[in-house]
């Protein structure tokens, strides 16, 4: 670990790191050097904005908005490929995540998607920027050697390339992976509760 830190430090992230199946930072302070940071009490910092929640009880989820764009870009991508669907309830229509039709079915799933799924992390700044990401784009390389380079990226933030386990994993901010919530707690804000209902109802009515 590279020290104790207090909330809202800000630290050059240098890469992606799993250990004992928790994400961690390979970080860099002036003050204290190079060292790792475990993922839950660390937040990526995007467009210069930080959602570190200093003034939310430890035991509330404060999502920022670039997560709920990966959230409705993740929900969009799901239901457009049949990897989640919208079922009928009585007068509801309710989202499921990958329904057990077709969970774990690889067959169905598009052949780029680590791909999309690994710039699309980057894009929404779920995971600091390196030189996978302008990889990831360069035409000029071949498919599998940017499928290759998408499944690094996945295995060092998630522990797994398979885009079923990691869509299963999704977190009580529906189409967000518990890694990327960065948080110990269980609950949402009431902030958080009116969005993601906001977003889930949006999804359901453009499917």
């Amino acid at each position: 670990m590279i020290a104790s830190l207090q909330g809202g430090e800000l630290l050059e992230c240098l890469d992606e790191e799993q250990y004992k199946g928790n994400l961690w930072y390979h970080a860099r302070s002036e003050q204290y050097g190079d060292g790792y940071v475990i993922g839950t009490y660390a937040k990526p910092v995007w467009n210069n904005q930080s959602n570190w929640p200093l003034s939310e009880p430890e035991d509330t989820i404060s999502v920022s908005d670039n997560m709920y764009l990966f959230a409705y870009w993740m929900g969009t991508y799901q239901l457009n490929h049949g990897l989640s669907i919208i079922e009928d309830t009585g007068s509801d229509r309710i989202l499921n995540v990958a329904p057990m039709t077709v969970r774990g079915n690889m067959s169905v799933v598009p052949k780029d998607m680590k791909i999309e799924l690994a710039l699309k992390l980057y894009e929404f700044g779920l995971i600091c920027l390196n030189d996978a990401y302008d990889q990831l784009r360069d035409g000029s390389l071949t498919f599998e050697i940017r499928d290759e380079i998408a499944s690094d990226v996945l295995w060092k933030h998630y522990g797994t390339d398979n885009v079923w386990e990691i869509m299963t994993k999704q977190s009580l901010v529906l189409f967000i992976h518990v890694n990327d919530l960065h948080n110990v707690g269980v609950l949402l804000t009431d902030r958080d509760r009116m969005i993601r209902a906001a977003l889930l109802q949006k999804l359901v009515e453009e499917h």
